[in-house]
């Protein structure tokens, strides 16, 4: 008899590409506050006279003195929560905040009566809780105004728990309501007096709504049917009296205004200051005192200068009297008032502090009062633009290392977590000048290096240095590479050398691709310009690598001969091959700008950029020998980051738009895909967090991401392993056959 023995091969295949955002680990390096946003109606005082503050925008917090000190609390700590906060405080010294959810576009609300922050959603409409304001009754009870879009148009709504359930309703729902604030007051009886603004053709109306009359609504146009202007920002009191007091700002005439209806025959408006401040976040707040004594505070036109005031009628006539120099025209204030029981005024304000081109660089939080006769002010709370323009690297131990700018204070900085935890510290302080564009590399011997732009206030608002840093025993060695650089990308790399290779823009009219190095041991700064044909936009984010043999790679953008191009070190002394990756056929929606560049272990060049022809992040390798390209993912913000694996994978980070969330894609499992894809898989990695731009680094399997949230500011790390390749795996069964 025959046996056979019959040896069978299966493959068992996984192909999957895992849904890494439940798997991310995502921490902060450095977390400030972030608010932003705030209603004229952030500050309460307690039955001590001590000021509470409600404020936000990243997160809720609640700032207040103690009688020594001031102390903060956060209150909710949801993603984007805290703009346009209102606080009140109840009989019992409770606070009630309400207060909108930016990522949700709901209405929220906040109460501490039970002796812990408890908070809850009040109304999930579409886009909703916009200038919300609160106030109590004399039962405790909550009543708050805010705003909901509609179409475009915005819609006055009331929320109300006195039934002891909440309840919702849309008021003066034949008016198109201005996105210009809300404001509420409750008298003696529970009678609710809102205020807002209304679109009356090209005018706006000052509109009042109160339930007063049989429980029924009942809205009054009270200023702005004779008079053209532009309203914003009504802030109502209610009288121990009952008589309503609203304040107002009027751009279009210049003038903070004030209304009453304290004469029976009806009410009475008229501007109470015409040298007002205007601005798109300037504002006023109001309140009354026992005798019917108006105090309003605001910013005012001092020339060049904007001052914060305070305006009162205590004399009988109204007089002005200056809190503080706040800054130069048009910068941001929205302050709140409110008054002690000895008539004193304390008095809260978000002041934003704008650079000479108006980039918002950070705020600050501060009380003021006049307990003591004149006004004095304390900072209480500080934002600090912290994390933008960060760049990621890696050390052979897996440490990670990160530098980044802190905005408010023009300094460059540097976080590692070698010891276990994120240290920080500041790199360059150089007051002069502000900090910009770092990118980061580390030896082998775990030394940092980093290119920025050392940028200086000229006129023309462009021209810098490029600097270099690294740590030296007594701190960071800090040295000028060229005095003629353009405020844009640096890239560096390091060689097995340690010497550092930078690449950035130089002479600020062509804008040239240049190259710097200084040799191991050397002072001296070498410096070429390897393209002198591409001399327009020829380094608009330029990138440099160096492969394991120490060769030199460029990517860069001509802006000549319109593409995406790529040079090559040749032996020393230094001389460039060049060639071209892609050509860019449109001189308007251009192809190869903002490319990135990764190297793999066998020398082959990975690539990631912009393609403004089709809207998206594109890839390109010469894995094969010649180019080839695929797409990432559709962009219409061009900045994007890549890393390549020990398997010559590549992982892009990018934004698909500018305030969109980090987004992730990689090519591990692309090529088994349906054909039809037209881009790789994408993972959102901070689905909640919007950003303007990071880096990744991969570390083994690990990818590590630096990234600054677009709307709350501060520097954060997120980690994730990298996708499961499909894998086939052999089987052998053998069977033996008679």
């Amino acid at each position: 008899m025959n046996r056979y023995l019959w040896i069978v091969i299966t493959f068992g295949c996984l192909l999957g590409f895992s849904p890494l955002y439940a798997n991310v680990f995502i921490e902060h390096v450095e977390a400030p506050k972030h608010f932003g946003n705030n209603t004229q109606e952030i500050l309460v005082l307690d039955d001590n006279g001590y000021p509470h503050v409600v404020y936000g925008e990243s997160w809720l917090y609640h700032t207040w003195f103690d009688g020594t000190d001031w102390q903060t609390e956060t209150v909710d700590s949801s993603a984007r929560v805290g703009g346009y906060a209102s606080v009140a405080l109840d009989s019992s010294g409770a606070l009630h905040a309400a207060y909108r959810d930016s990522t949700h576009e709901n209405l929220k609300y906040a109460t501490n009566r039970t002796g812990a922050w408890q908070v809850q959603t009040i109304d999930t409409a579409e886009n909703t809780g916009v200038f919300p304001s609160i106030a109590l009754d004399s039962s405790d009870k909550v009543h708050i105004s805010y705003l909901e879009e509609s179409g475009g148009d915005y819609q006055l709504r009331y929320a109300t728990n006195a039934s002891g359930n909440w309840s919702t309703e849309s008021l003066d729902t034949g008016s198109s309501v201005h996105k210009r604030g809300t404001s509420i007051g409750v008298d003696s009886t529970g009678k609710v007096h809102i205020a807002y603004v209304v679109k009356s053709g090209s005018d706006d109306h000052l509109k009042y709504i109160t339930n007063k009359a049989l429980n029924t609504w009942t809205p009054l146009v009270i200023y702005g049917d004779t008079v053209d202007g532009d309203f914003y920002y009504p802030s109502l009191a209610v009288a121990h009296n009952d008589k309503i007091h609203i304040s107002f700002v009027d751009w279009v005439n210049g003038g903070l205004l004030y209304a009453n209806n304290v004469d029976p025959s009806g009410w009475d408006t008229a501007v109470i200051d015409a040298d007002l401040a205007t601005g798109a976040s300037n504002g006023n707040a109001i309140s009354v005192d026992d005798s019917g004594s108006v105090y309003v505070t605001y910013a005012y036109d001092a020339g060049s200068e904007i001052h914060l005031g305070m305006i009162t009628n205590t004399t009988g006539s109204f007089v002005r009297k200056k809190i503080e120099t706040i800054g130069q025209n048009n910068t941001p204030v929205r302050p709140a008032i409110a008054l002690d029981a000895g008539g004193y005024a304390h008095v809260a304000y978000v002041h934003s502090d704008y650079d000479a081109v108006q980039l918002d660089r950070g705020k600050v939080l501060k009380y003021a009062h006049n307990t003591l006769g004149a006004f004095s002010s304390t900072i209480i709370a500080s934002w600090v633009s912290v994390g933008l323009y960060n760049a990621i690297a890696a050390d052979s131990s897996g440490f990670l290392h990160i530098a980044y700018q802190d905005m408010i204070n023009e300094t460059l900085k540097y976080a590692t977590n070698k010891t276990g935890t994120w240290e920080t510290t500041v790199v360059d302080d150089d007051t002069l000048a502000e900090e910009l564009y770092a990118d980061i590399a580390v030896d082998a011997l775990g030394r940092a290096h980093i290119s920025y732009i050392d940028h200086e206030h000229s006129t023309a608002g462009v021209e810098g240095r490029l600097k270099y840093a690294t740590p030296g025993k007594a701190g960071w060695l800090i040295s000028v590479v060229d005095t003629d650089a353009r405020a844009r990308r640096t890239s560096i790399a390091v060689d097995s050398n340690h010497t550092p290779h930078i690449v950035y823009s130089g002479d600020d009219t062509t804008n040239i691709l240049r190259y710097a190095t200084r040799p191991s041991g050397s002072r001296l700064w070498s410096i070429q310009e390897p393209d002198a044909d591409a001399i327009s936009n020829g380094s608009i984010s330029a990138s440099i690598a160096v492969s394991a043999n120490d060769v030199i790679h460029i990517t860069y953008y001509d802006g000549v001969n319109l593409g995406l191009k790529w040079l090559m070190s040749m032996p020393a002394p230094i001389w460039w091959l060049k060639g071209t990756i892609v050509n860019s056929k449109d001189p308007v929606k251009v192809v190869g700008r903002y490319s990135d560049l990764a190297i793999d272990r066998w020398g082959h060049l990975h690539v990631s950029f912009f393609d403004g022809a089709i809207g998206a992040i594109r890839y390109a390798t010469n894995g094969s020998g010649s180019w080839a390209f695929q797409t990432v993912g559709p962009s219409t913000f061009s900045l994007s980051r890549i890393a390549v694996d020990h398997r010559g994978h590549a992982h892009v980070r990018y934004n698909g738009e500018y305030d969109g969330p980090e987004l992730y894609a990689s090519n591990v499992n692309f090529s088994l895909k349906d054909k039809g894809m037209e881009h790789w898989p994408i993972i959102e990695i901070d689905p909640q967090t919007p950003t303007s731009g990071g880096d990744i680094v991969l570390v083994g399997n690990t990818l590590h991401f630096s990234y600054s949230p677009l709307y709350s500011t501060g520097l954060k790390h997120a980690s994730t392993r990298i996708p499961i390749p499909a894998t086939c795996n052999p089987a052998i069964n053998a069977l033996l056959l008679d």
